[in-house]
């Protein structure tokens, strides 16, 4: 096993990748434990909570002047004194509230639960809903008498609610699996690796172990690092109290401590980390390329995730996506259906996870004793090129490039999977949105007199039918029949004077050259909400650029074929075909994962007006008059393959620098996934 992990940490470009990782996830922990966003710091709620006993009078004090502010002259530097005094006793008055009220509270969830079973609500007692009701009446009654404390722990649930180190854990769960199980498939030292059955079996053992070794030494340096910022910016003080004390866990189910439900919480999480890491090794075992185990590996973590977005409770306690926030397992007393039986969740998740392990980590040894080693090369028939090209160079890098190197299947899944992704857009028509639409229908286009006309024709309809109400709630009382009766056609009328006035004011609102534009499908496309989608798009952009461009020049490298190519004094030729092939993949890739969803959004929406002034759409006022919406759709999509090209140089520059295809793949993961991870998660 030592020379395994020697095989790891001799590698110095690993070494630096998982060093700066460690460095960043502190960076980021430390800024969490600083942020500002809710309005207060930690730090401050932690000033505070040394003068708790007394920190109810001073809010009612405060409000009381608050009271007073609005009664006399509106000092607005005093509004905003108040507000923040105000807005930053508020958490530490929830936080002591939790501690004071916990007795109630429990008390409270028991006595709902004896009604709902008296009342017979959920069927017989027989029922899984009453069985699940009797055993959180038992859990909750056994807490009599625990005292949660009413001290500051914020230092211990900013450890519980970040979730960015488990990722960051990842990292370290799958770069050796990488390294130890694919890179020597793909140089051909596993026929160096060939000797017995039995041989295999103890070189797959001490493959495992060196990974474990990694993942533990990541785990303890990612967690204590977390955990000694915690420490010096919030101390260690509550260790030893209830762990209903921490804010938000009130609904733990258990009599144990802090301290006891940290380590529990790390125990499950280092179980996790685990059988993500045998689920590597098994992944990379079965097939032996890098490639296609990172894409099986995204399409498990794309499944998972979905498993944790369903309804059923049985799918998302095998998720593993959900199973990276454990903590959350311990806030309240849900159970799982097991034949009628409620059966908690925890140890479910405990069960699932060991089952995990293990079946993965048997099924990737058999497969792993059962691999053949690399096969011997065979010349490639010259018929899959061209007749008299076959020395033609830039045809021989097309030809690796596409088909040696799966680009063109690459490719050809990334647009099937586009496609799937963006075959039905979601409308969700409100009424208004139909009126609005109805109305842009006919103001559509440049100004005219005849729109205009209608305008001052409408807006005289809908003043008519305003004036018929007012006249009738004189001659009926508002909440009458009467009233309800003649009234009812002309209030269906006026339901689309909302829409009307947003109508019209966008038609008043254009300026020289500009056309009324139905905005809807526009905001779809650049609106504010449309950055999510972008960011997930720019995500499975970069993953394919990484899968097309991460042996371009590392296999090479590691197959000699670099050392011919100098000795023939071709490089600079190469490196130029190889620069046009990078730049082909960027455009076409970047087209593939936008134009699916422009397309979706123009056939949902009955086409787009490309001719009309890019200004007129609400998001682009600011856009010179001189582009056109096709004209400024283009210079966006010209600007993502720019950024793709960015990325794809990236990759490029690090297969080139490390010679390493595995190395390439994990630091082009690291560089360009982690951004996008961090934007959908904050």
């Amino acid at each position: 096993m030592i020379y395994e992990l020697r095989k790891i940490l001799y590698n110095g470009w690993l070494c630096i990748l998982l060093v700066l990782m460690i460095i960043l996830n502190a960076f980021l922990f430390y800024s969490h434990c600083v942020d500002d966003s809710a309005g207060y710091t930690m730090l401050q709620v932690k000033e505070r909570f040394a003068n708790a006993d007394k920190i109810a009078d001073e809010q009612i004090r405060l409000e009381k002047q608050m009271e007073e502010w609005f009664l006399g002259e509106h000092d607005w530097e005093i509004y905003e004194d108040l507000k923040g005094e105000i807005e930053h006793n508020k958490p530490v008055l929830e936080r002591l509230a939790q501690a004071e009220n916990y007795e109630a509270y429990r008390k409270n969830l028991v006595a709902e639960a004896e009604i709902k079973l008296r009342l017979g609500l959920f069927g017989s007692p027989q029922s899984f809903a009453a069985r699940s009701l009797m055993r959180g009446i038992k859990e909750y009654e056994a807490l009599a008498g625990v005292l949660p404390d009413g001290i500051f722990l914020g230092g211990i649930e900013l450890l519980l609610s970040w979730r960015l180190t488990d990722y960051f854990l990842l990292a370290f769960s799958v770069v050796a699996s990488f390294m130890l199980f694919t890179y020597e498939k793909a140089v051909g030292l596993r026929k160096l690796t060939q000797p017995t059955r039995h041989g295999h079996w103890g070189l797959f053992c001490q493959k495992c172990g060196a990974s474990v070794v990694l993942m533990t030494s990541g785990f303890l340096a990612l967690y204590g690092v977390n955990g000694l910022i915690s420490g010096i910016l919030f101390g260690f003080k509550g260790i030893s109290c209830a762990a209903q004390s921490i804010y938000g866990f009130a609904g733990c189910p258990a009599r144990i401590s802090v301290e006891v439900l940290l380590l529990q919480i790390a125990a499950l999480k280092y179980l996790w980390a685990l059988s993500i890491l045998m689920l590597t090794i098994l992944l990379c075992s079965l097939t032996g390329r890098a490639a296609i185990a990172a894409a099986s590996m995204t399409i498990c973590a794309v499944v998972s995730f979905l498993m944790g977005e369903s309804r059923s409770l049985w799918l998302r306690i095998v998720s593993l996506s959900q199973l990276a926030g454990i903590e959350q397992l311990y806030q309240g007393a849900v159970y799982l259906n097991l034949f009628g039986y409620p059966i908690p969740r925890v140890p479910v998740a405990v069960g699932f996870l060991l089952a995990l392990g293990f079946g993965c980590f048997l099924t990737g040894g058999v497969a792993f004793c059962k691999m053949e080693g690399a096969k011997e090369y065979k010349q490639r028939s010259v018929t899959l090129l061209p007749w008299g090209n076959h020395t033609n160079l830039f045809a021989h890098e097309c030809v690796k490039a596409l088909i040696t190197w799966k680009g063109a299947l690459i490719l050809l899944l990334f647009l099937i999977v586009q496609f799937m992704a963006c075959q039905r857009i979601p409308i969700h028509y409100s009424e208004q949105e139909v009126y609005y639409r109805n109305y842009s229908q006919i103001l559509e286009g440049k100004p005219s007199d005849e729109k205009t006309a209608f305008l001052e024709t409408e807006q005289s309809r809908l003043d008519d039918l305003s004036h018929q109400l007012v006249e009738i709630g004189r001659t009926y009382p508002p909440d009458s029949a009467q009233y309800e009766s003649a009234t009812v056609d002309i209030r269906n009328q006026l339901r689309a004077q909302l829409a009307f006035e947003m109508a019209k004011l966008q038609y008043e609102g254009l300026q020289i050259g500009q056309s009324y534009l139905y905005q809807t499908p526009y905001t779809v496309l650049f609106g504010p909400d449309s950055m999510g989608e972008d960011t997930v798009n720019f995500g499975k952009l970069f993953f394919v650029i990484i899968l097309l461009l991460f042996v371009l020049f590392a296999e090479e490298k590691e197959t000699g074929v670099r050392i011919l190519q100098v000795t023939a004094g071709r490089t600079r030729v190469i490196l130029c075909h190889k620069t046009i092939i990078c730049a082909a993949y960027a455009a076409l890739a970047t087209l593939i994962a936008f134009l699916p969803r422009y397309i979706a959004v123009f056939h949902t929406y009955a086409g787009l007006d490309l001719a009309a002034q890019a200004s007129s759409v609400m998001w682009w006022a600011e856009i010179p008059a001189v582009f056109s919406v096709g004209g400024y759709i283009a210079v966006i999509l010209l600007g993502r393959i720019l950024l793709t090209g960015g990325a794809a140089g990236i990759v490029c520059c690090i297969s080139n620098m490390t010679g390493n295809s595995i190395m390439t793949l994990i630091i082009s993961i690291v560089l360009l996934m982690l951004p996008i991870g961090v934007l959908l998660l904050c």
